[in-house]
């Protein structure tokens, strides 16, 4: 029954988004729905939306190589078509990194605010919708300076990264976890950097652009 489901599901996800099964470079999903319920009924393995949650569902698809070799590959698939970003918050001459817990990690991890993508919002709108709910900005214009897909074993959408000018804040200390919110100069930022106090991905990702760029 549990097998029906998932795979009920699955084939629905290919009806609603076609283009996230259309075939390029040398690893092919397979999408004829006698091929994989055969496949799932000699190997056992499972193969459709294997868990769903209001922001993504983990989704893993049969699929075959240039030699022909059959194998299942998991992948995060987003829901809606929003954006997802990293905002690289800047209140005068200082970034702003928040102090996070982590469930994850089961810790606590300084990094730029983040946040899903959400229908009907752009990634510049959704950049400032993030930094008022969680540094209470008060006015905030928001930069694209690039992108970064973090985990392209497993995510294959891009999250946007923004620098936004922040007029004035207020920290939102305790909404989602937030105990901190620290000032920190170019100079501090590259330092906690490489004295590792910095950590997250999209963090890191977002210090190469501006440093690259030289947006610093």
């Amino acid at each position: 029954m549990r097998d029906k489901e998932e795979l009920a599901k699955y084939f629905k996800l290919m009806e609603a988004y076609p283009q996230e099964f259309v075939n390029s470079g040398t690893l092919h999903i397979v999408t004829d729905k006698r091929i994989i319920r055969d496949f799932v009924r000699r190997t056992g393995n499972r193969i459709g939306v294997l868990y769903e949650s209001p922001y993504r569902m983990l989704v893993t698809d049969l699929v075959y190589n240039e030699p022909g070799q059959y194998f299942t590959y998991e992948r995060m698939f987003p829901f809606g078509s929003g954006v997802g970003v990293v905002c690289v918050p800047k209140y005068k001459d200082k970034y702003l990194l928040l102090k996070q817990y982590r469930h994850a990690m089961r810790d606590y991890q300084y990094g730029f605010p983040r946040g899903y993508g959400e229908d009907g919002l752009s990634g510049a709108r959704n950049a400032v919708k993030e930094l008022r709910e969680e540094i209470g900005a008060k006015s905030c214009e928001a930069e694209l300076i690039g992108s970064v897909i973090l985990d392209s074993g497993l995510f294959g959408k891009p999250a946007e990264i923004y620098l936004c000018e922040v007029g004035t804040y207020e920290p939102k200390i305790g909404y989602e976890d937030i105990v901190e919110v620290l000032e920190v100069s170019w100079e501090e930022l590259t330092g906690m950097i490489g004295e590792k106090q910095i950590t997250d991905g999209y963090t890191l990702s977002a210090y190469s652009l501006l440093a690259v760029n030289s947006r610093a």
